[in-house]
């Protein structure tokens, strides 16, 4: 029985085997996009909305954006991308502008102006 536990009991040695080179990953740093189109975009949507809780989601992406200059890049590139995602869908929602407006484009239509056409002068041989 002894023999049997004392063959149990095997020491492997912690890390990489002695003699093989350690292969680490490269890392590769990406450089995020700027932060003042997307500055711009919440802007334009903060002064085009009255509600309170879309204003309350676009303040609050703002003060991420604008607390990025602290962030590794990586995580900066993910934060970029979901602000991009959530403006997408906050612009969506935007309201129609009166110039953008159906009845409006519907009412700017010149009118149709139909002319009778005779028959074609018969032409000779």
């Amino acid at each position: 029985m002894l023999v049997l536990f004392a063959l149990a009991c095997v020491i492997k040695p912690y890390g990489p085997p002695v003699g093989v080179p350690v292969l680490t990953p490269a890392v590769v740093d990406v450089a995020p996009p700027p932060v003042e189109p997307f500055l711009s975009r919440l802007d334009t949507l903060l002064a085009t909305t009255d509600e309170v809780d879309r204003r309350d989601r676009l303040v609050e992406l703002r003060d991420l954006l604008v607390g990025l200059a602290g962030i590794d890049s990586k995580s900066q590139v993910r934060v970029l991308r979901y602000a991009e995602r959530v403006l997408a869908v906050e612009e969506r929602m935007r309201p129609f502008d009166m110039a953008e407006s159906p009845m409006e484009l519907a009412i700017d239509l010149a009118p149709v102006i139909e002319v009778e056409v005779g028959e074609p002068p018969a032409s000779t041989p």
